[in-house]
């Protein structure tokens, strides 16, 4: 009854998962280097979003098997999408900012007045829903090209289509993120040798397919239905 009950989707997902696992070990250092490159950076903080930008596109090539050259690529993107990665790094990094200190300011009072707890709930949720965002966002940025507000609009509404497969990510991420902070500082050397290039190629090879599905395809055959039409026309 177990095996009758099983989705279709099952074998696919376990061949995904192995084809993640042969794309982390053979990119391996290569990862290493992207980790590099992004913490540097992000040092001035202000280029952490465009930095995001560079690194999508990096892990999103990494994930479809798409060749590329990491140093110049990188830089390449991060100029590319300087403005669009900026915006977009200023509201990903404020809002999770007024979220925490709204989190901040709520612990206090949980342990006296438990209504406090609807709002740091309801915070904890916004930052589940931001970091998915984020899963899209920065992807979408360097493959699409459309206004951010269409971007961040998309990022949203697939963060609700596709919930499976996010929540899915959103529990890998979340969970290598508290063990980092649960075994810091021995978890440093992690952090900065791999840990955020290794989520954005999580993030990427879990969200680049449904980026595809719901966004890419369905322009591209729009596209060639209206060449058609264009093509018949001309006769």
């Amino acid at each position: 009854m177990g095996n009758s009950l099983s989705s279709p989707r099952e074998p696919l997902e376990k061949r995904r998962f192995f084809v993640f696992i042969e794309v982390f070990f053979h990119k391996f250092w290569k990862l290493i280097g992207l980790n590099l490159l992004f913490l540097l950076s992000c040092i001035p903080v202000v280029t952490i979003g465009p930095a995001l930008c560079a690194m999508a596109y990096v892990t999103r090539n990494f994930a479809i098997g798409k060749p590329l050259f990491l140093v110049s690529d990188y830089w390449g993107t991060f100029r590319k999408n300087w403005k669009q990665g900026f915006i977009y790094g200023l509201f990903f990094c404020g809002s999770l900012g007024i979220v925490g200190v709204v989190i901040t300011l709520c612990l206090p009072y949980t342990a006296h007045n438990p209504l406090f707890q609807i709002p740091l709930y309801l915070c904890w949720a916004v930052i589940g829903v931001l970091i998915i965002v984020n899963f899209y966002a920065p992807l979408m940025i360097v493959t699409l090209d459309l206004p951010l507000w269409d971007i961040l609009k998309n990022a949203f509404i697939l963060s609700l289509v596709a919930l499976r497969t996010n929540l899915i990510t959103l529990f890998l991420v979340g969970n290598l993120l508290l063990a980092c902070l649960y075994f810091y500082p021995y978890s440093a050397f992690f952090v900065v040798t791999i840990l955020p290039a290794f989520l954005s190629l999580v993030a990427s090879f879990n969200s680049y397919p449904i980026v595809e599905k719901f966004l890419i395809l369905p322009y591209a055959s729009q596209q060639k239905r209206e060449d058609s039409i264009f093509r018949d026309s001309s006769h």
